[in-house]
């Protein structure tokens, strides 16, 4: 053989097997990453679309007295009722998949307060700029749009409601009639059925949603008739008589529905990748709640909170002495004391969003040689950045021949017109 054709010679089968071992571990970690960011973007999406539905099913409690019903939830858009509250059980059914109204105990004996509806949520009724004028949205300080009614993954989300919560006249409190369980079926509930009403994502594997096209992703979502399991699906249904979570929140035949972990390990018995908010209000002996957003106090003497004793009683319906922690502390809406001019907490701490029809806020100001000076109005003011040259100075330092006075002060400001700003450390 010669020098040339030794020279010319290709790869081995071998090296050629490495090649192919190396590109393909490439291309899985590739395709792993790509496949975990798509399911943190659509898990993103849908929290914040049940975010966006229950602060809209609040307000619109606030504002009527009752909560929404649902909206058919096989209606797709150009129907006359999409997006629109239906309140009849009859004209929420969808064939055999979906019946209304559900009998929350199950006991086969149904009387009207144990009737839940279920179905989508009504955008449409929630926000009815949406159907009249657009513009109109957009002096709003909050709307909820089309899109909420979905999640992540392009499915309806579920929105079921205790049917005696949607009439203003037959509303309590107390009447909530579903029940919330963990995986281990223990109620997760103070009181067990009394939440009053619940949003459901049924995950990426779609089981028990409607799509976009008003088709149920799964048909069947209950046993069969003659089986211990569920009817054949494609993977990652569960499939196991001993799965729990994702069959609860699909067959909505018994007001149960379940909170429970993530699990995407055992596809046959114990998955779970379902999202659910809940709503319901436990009232204490002293308090009452006045609205989704407001609670009272029914005590005839003063509640205190802090250091207080019999000589020093409280002074008022809620004292607080010293700082009063929390947790964690929301609220849809930043409000003066007559409740007319309010902001949304987003617009101080969110970040900015403008829309193409302008129907968001923005709180950043759009020259870079500029800061917000002013909030005003839902309105930022912006000014123009100190750009001169900084003025130096010095704070006073204790004076060892002044016998006891020591005159230290600490740097607390700067002005751009005198300096530095100094205080005393010990007045």
């Amino acid at each position: 053989m010669s020098e040339k054709q030794r020279n010319e010679k290709g790869f081995t089968l071998v090296e050629i097997a490495i090649v192919s071992v190396i590109a393909s571990l490439v291309l899985f970690s590739v395709f792993k990453a790509l496949s975990l960011y798509t399911e943190e973007v659509a898990q993103a999406e849908t929290n914040d679309h049940i975010d966006f539905s229950q602060v809209a099913i609040s307000r619109f409690f606030e504002a009527n007295g009752r909560y929404p019903c649902p909206a058919r939830i096989n209606a797709v858009p150009g129907d006359a009722d999409y997006g629109i509250e239906e309140c009849t059980p009859a004209n929420l059914n969808v064939g055999n998949d979906l019946n209304n109204p559900i009998d929350a105990d199950a006991d086969l004996v149904a009387t009207p307060d144990d009737f839940i509806l279920v179905g989508a949520i009504p955008v449409l009724t929630l926000e009815p700029c949406l159907r009249t004028d657009l513009f109109q949205c957009a002096f709003r300080d909050f709307f909820i749009t089309e899109d909420a009614m979905y999640d992540g993954w392009g499915n309806k989300l579920t929105y079921a409601v205790t049917q005696d919560l949607t009439d203003a006249g037959t509303f309590a409190n107390e009447a909530g009639v579903i029940d919330i369980t963990d995986e281990n079926r223990e109620t997760i509930l103070e009181n067990e059925f009394s939440a009053h009403f619940v949003i459901i994502s049924h995950g990426s594997n779609g089981r028990g949603a409607f799509n976009r096209l008003g088709e149920r992703v799964q048909d069947n979502c209950r046993f069969s008739v003659d089986s211990s399991v569920m009817p054949p699906v494609l993977t990652p249904f569960p499939s196991s008589p001993s799965q729990y979570g994702e069959r609860e929140n699909c067959d909505h035949v018994n007001g149960i529905y379940v909170s429970a972990l993530a699990n995407d390990l055992d596809p046959d018995r114990t998955y779970y990748d379902d999202t659910l908010y809940y709503r319901l209000v436990e009232l204490a002996s002293l308090w009452e709640r006045t609205g989704l957003s407001e609670m009272i106090n029914r005590n005839p003497g003063f509640v205190g909170i802090g250091d207080f004793d019999d000589a020093d009683p409280p002074q008022a319906q809620l004292h607080v002495r010293g700082d009063l922690q929390a947790i964690d502390l929301s609220a849809d809406r930043l409000c003066d004391t007559g409740g007319t001019n309010c902001m949304r907490p987003e617009f101080l701490g969110g970040d900015p969003v403008t829309t193409a029809d302008g129907l968001d806020f923005q709180n950043t100001c759009d020259n870079p040689d500029q800061a917000i000076v002013k909030i005003s109005n839902n309105t930022v003011t912006c000014g123009p950045v100190f750009t001169g040259a900084l003025i130096a100075g010095e704070c006073a330092k204790d004076d060892p021949t002044t016998v006891g006075i020591n005159e230290y002060e600490v740097m607390v400001g700067y002005s751009n017109q005198t300096g530095i700003v100094c205080q005393r450390l010990f007045p």
